[in-house]
């Protein structure tokens, strides 16, 4: 049977199963402050074993809901013992720091929970909120930031037909993101409806959405181009507003949509000497964009963390590519792969 340990030492509560555990000296951060967090691991685990920051309103237990959500993530790398130091959401509320076994179907093996607070005291040692993920709690809600607009119930994701989808509002005025093609939407809010337009690498058109009441979800419609919307597109709510935090499509943005840039990651800019000749990277929050000297070669994808995940395209073909940086970005270790395949032969480079 699995035994679950809560250890009280020096006011610093962790938690503990089968000795992974996850150790915070603090229970609240304010936004944008370090969180050193230590941790100790099976040396049974993959090696690419991850601990994240998940908000605390998404359920416990299953690595890849936590995967979808995580605002930040870190590998242990076989690491079995440690610390590793993560940067506070800059959105007030509570969250989790999540440790998985695997980042490939695995499962969630310890938490510890903290609170992003502007009043947050910097020597606070409140004891931490615990959650099992044998026997989890039930967390609080995150905290919503209140927007001027009175239509903030609509700010969130939604799971969509044409995929995830992130909703931002500024007075009467939407704009949103979903990861099918490309697409953005934009126009106007009018009591429980948007009406406005959208568009994708291969077209545009016109979109309607009917909220419910408590805009957890919409009935909406789309037509190309002038037509009068007719095509199905519904969505349910899955997360609420993260403001500023959702690095859903590589860039953090706010309520209003408005980027918030993520200087940390500047490090990647640069020119790599690579197995494709030299590839010169730039990036705009955690949006990168690259070009390389080979048969007119493009990539464009998501960093998270020290992984960047995307699309490559040459003037012969185009498909799927992951890479992995060193912690200071003077090298990566990478794959691609045609089309829709997984990225297996190699592409490594090392920065000029």
């Amino acid at each position: 049977m699995k035994r679950t340990i809560y250890t009280l030492f020096l006011s610093v509560f962790c938690l503990a199963v089968y000795g992974q555990t996850l150790q915070l000296a603090n229970s609240q951060f304010k936004p944008g402050a370090s969180i050193n967090v230590n941790f100790s691991a099976s040396a049974s685990y993959a090696d690419n074993a991850w601990v994240g920051i998940i908000p605390s309103g998404i359920p416990h237990g299953n690595e890849g809901v936590n995967d979808k959500y995580d605002l930040s993530y870190q590998y242990l790398k076989k690491r079995t013992s440690g610390s590793l130091t993560f940067t506070a959401p800059m959105k007030e509320g509570n969250y989790d720091l999540r440790m998985h076994d695997t980042d490939s179907n695995g499962k969630e093996v310890a938490s510890v929970s903290f609170v992003v607070s502007n009043s947050a005291s910097t020597d606070s040692h409140r004891p931490v909120e615990l959650a099992s993920t044998n026997q989890p709690q039930k967390n609080a809600s995150s905290e919503s930031v209140q927007s001027s607009s009175p239509y903030e119930g609509i700010l969130g994701v939604f799971n969509t037909d044409f995929d995830k989808m992130v909703i931002y509002v500024n007075g009467k005025d939407f704009t949103g993101e979903y990861k099918h093609k490309g697409g953005r939407i934009a126009g106007k809010i009018g009591d429980h409806i948007l009406t406005g337009t959208w568009s994708q690498t291969n077209g545009k058109g016109k979109m309607e959405f009917r909220f419910n009441s408590n805009y957890s979800a919409f009935k909406g419609k789309w037509g190309y181009n002038d037509e009068t919307p007719t095509r199905k597109w519904d969505g349910v709510k899955v997360a609420e507003n993260y403001d500023g935090l959702f690095p859903l499509f590589g860039e953090n943005k706010g309520s209003n949509g408005a980027v918030v840039q993520n200087n940390a990651n500047t490090k990647i800019e640069g020119t790599y000497k690579s197995d494709f000749n030299e590839l010169t990277l730039h990036i705009n929050g955690n949006q990168v964009t690259g070009t390389y000297k080979y048969k007119d070669g493009r990539l464009e994808g998501t960093l998270n963390g020290q992984t960047l995940t995307g699309t490559w395209t040459q003037s012969n073909g185009k498909g799927r590519l992951q890479f992995v940086f060193s912690d200071d970005f003077s090298s990566f270790q990478g794959k691609w792969g045609y089309n829709d395949s997984a990225p297996t032969s190699k592409w490594n480079g090392t920065k000029l």
